[in-house]
């Protein structure tokens, strides 16, 4: 039995409960074309400086990802004077203060303070006054990001958004800039991606859920434009995160805040929130908005990457090739203890990595679902000839590029990606930006006609250019209702109607 090396292991099972949980969430760049404000006075910018210590992969990987990033046009240059530049690991602050080409942070305003620092920071007599309320701040703001609510609900919530608005208010100029690159580092040495440190773009899904709670404090104030900028703000900033860190990681995290957004936009039009003018605003500026990448990005650009530093680790090891392979009978192969990865063609070896990382692509930037199942089915029966009932027939010491091709599958099939999950996550991010403009075309339409549409191709080309459908190729379905309202309906990206099941993984807006 073949047992695969324990981070690799760590990695993949990260993945699986990421995606799962991500999965079973029903859900809802272009920068905004307005010119951006000025940066915070006192933020002194400089060239950007790699450390020369950066090699290899890790090196290369920052260098294409870095590549026309201008500081000034750099999101996560203001997310980190949001964050505060204790933001990052006090082992790699420095250098990604370099490589950011950050001089100085403005003064002010200060850093974005959460809910313990908050709450340490008032007075014994303001926390007498706001009592259990401050304890539940957690519960509360998961509640606030779901509905509109008013001040008198939640008034720590309300002393906590206030505390935190010019933070909020800079997170949200950076959400206009064209660009998105935080510095990949790895405190591991040697370093190495998948233990690289993302505490930056990890304080983004809370910022982005505080975005989304004033956003429906908002709405309840009638400043719909205002909370259409904190949620238009809330999907740049995913498109933005999972364009510029193209991982699976950062993705899963971008898919989660553009979620947030969603489902707080569609509640808003289905409690009749946004006027016909803010429906017509809102319907323009997501329109501006570049929808989030495919999965096929992350794989092909940072997975390919994370693949490829793995194996260079593996180089500098040089353990025996029965370390690696780990059989329990090592009987079989005496040889195998007696040879060390040194004698591996590691031209070879990154070869058939990337042949095998090709075939991942391939797979996921097909869009024809036929099509795609048959290379979905391909990969699985590639993974079960791989696997360890077989690798023991497939070892040979004889022929060292035929050993050096297999070391390479093994590196590749341990990391291989759950591609089934990925292509989910692709269909419901498209779902849910295609529902969103759909809500907003109709309610924008019935302000400038008193009525709904008759059909969904009556919002062609005045408000759409063409009218998106369901993630099986057919029409959404669109229901008027006896009280007057209309109904739309997706089946979700298991393209099965869930109606009365315990998992429904169908979308249903319903408008008043």
């Amino acid at each position: 039995m073949m047992i695969r090396n324990s981070l690799l292991l760590l990695c993949r099972l990260q993945r699986c409960l990421l995606l799962g949980s991500l999965l079973l969430v029903p859900a809802a760049s272009r920068a905004d074309e307005s010119k951006s404000a000025p940066l915070p006075e006192g933020l002194v910018l400089k060239q950007p400086v790699m450390p020369d210590s950066l090699n290899d992969t890790m090196r290369s990987v920052n260098e294409r990802l870095s590549q026309d990033v201008a500081p000034s046009d750099n999101a996560a240059v203001l997310l980190v004077q949001v964050c505060g530049e204790d933001v990052f690991d006090p082992a790699l602050k420095a250098d990604s203060l370099a490589m950011l080409g950050i001089a100085s942070l403005a003064p002010s305003p200060a850093p974005f303070v959460y809910f313990q620092q908050f709450a340490d920071s008032l007075g014994p007599d303001e926390k007498a006054t706001l009592g259990h309320d401050l304890d539940a701040l957690p519960l509360h703001l998961a509640t606030a990001i779901v509905r509109p609510w008013k001040q008198d609900e939640y008034p720590a919530l309300l002393l906590f958004l206030e505390a935190n608005r010019q933070p909020l208010d800079i997170l949200v100029e950076a959400s206009r800039k064209p660009k998105y690159y935080a510095p990949i580092l790895s405190e591991a040495e040697p370093p190495q991606l998948l233990s690289m440190s993302v505490t930056l773009e990890r304080r983004l899904p809370f910022l982005v859920r505080c975005l989304s709670a004033r956003a429906m404090l908002r709405v309840t104030e009638q400043k719909g434009d205002q909370a259409i900028e904190d949620l238009v703000a809330c999907q740049r900033l995913a498109v933005l995160l999972a364009t510029g860190s193209p991982f699976d990681v950062s993705a899963i995290k971008a898919h989660q805040m553009e979620g947030v957004a969603f489902q707080a936009s569609t509640t808003v039009l289905q409690a009749g929130g946004f006027t016909g003018a803010e429906a017509k605003n809102y319907l323009a500026k997501l329109k501006e908005i570049k929808p989030l990448p495919p999965a096929a990005i992350a794989a092909d650009v940072g997975e390919r990457a994370v693949l490829q530093r793995q194996i260079e680790l593996l180089k500098l090891e040089d353990s025996t090739l029965g370390a690696f392979f780990e059989f329990p009978d090592t009987a079989k192969f005496p040889k195998l203890e007696q040879l060390r990865l040194s004698v591996a063609d590691w031209d070879q070896v990154f070869a058939r990595a990337n042949e095998v990382q090709d075939e991942v692509v391939k797979a996921l930037s097909t869009k024809e679902r036929d099509v795609q199942s048959q290379l979905f089915m391909a990969l699985d029966e590639a993974y079960a000839a791989w696997d360890e009932q077989n690798a023991a027939n497939r070892i040979t010491t004889e022929d060292l590029k035929k050993l050096s091709r297999f070391i390479g599958e093994t590196m590749a099939m341990s990391l291989r990606p759950r591609y089934r999950q990925l292509r989910q996550l692709d269909d419901r991010a498209q779902l849910r930006r295609d529902l969103l403009l759909l809500s907003l075309s109709v309610v924008s339409y019935r302000a400038d006609h008193q009525a709904y549409p008759a059909t969904l191709a009556d919002l062609t080309p005045d408000y759409l250019e063409i009218v998106p459908r369901d993630a099986n190729g057919e029409p959404f379905r669109y229901d008027r209702l006896s009280a007057g309202g209309v109904r739309l309906v997706s089946l979700g990206s298991n393209l099965e109607n869930d109606a009365g099941l315990s998992f429904n993984d169908d979308i249903v807006i319903a408008l008043p």
